[in-house]
């Protein structure tokens, strides 16, 4: 049986940056979820937040954890200064 591979459209990925930046905190998998309103289904939002991983604009934590949007100065410093305490 073929393998269903995750293929996020361009509107997607910016809806997920989207709410991601509007954010401005942590947000689990779930609430990022209910905040796109439930249209974007697990593995391609899993597909979005690897490509924001590679590309380091988001800190995620994996499965059960958070996702934080880094790309900017204030959260990179914010997140920079807890993983030195942690």
């Amino acid at each position: 049986m073929p393998q269903w591979i995750a293929n996020p459209t361009l509107a997607t990925v910016s809806k997920v940056q989207g709410v991601l930046t509007d954010a401005g905190e942590p947000l689990s998998r779930y609430e990022l979820h209910k905040r796109l309103g439930g249209s974007v289904n697990y593995p391609v939002l899993d597909a979005i937040l690897r490509y924001f991983t590679e590309l380091k604009v988001v800190y995620d934590e994996g499965a059960g954890g958070k996702v934080l949007w880094i790309h900017n100065a204030k959260a990179r410093a914010l997140f920079e200064s807890s993983r030195r305490v942690a």
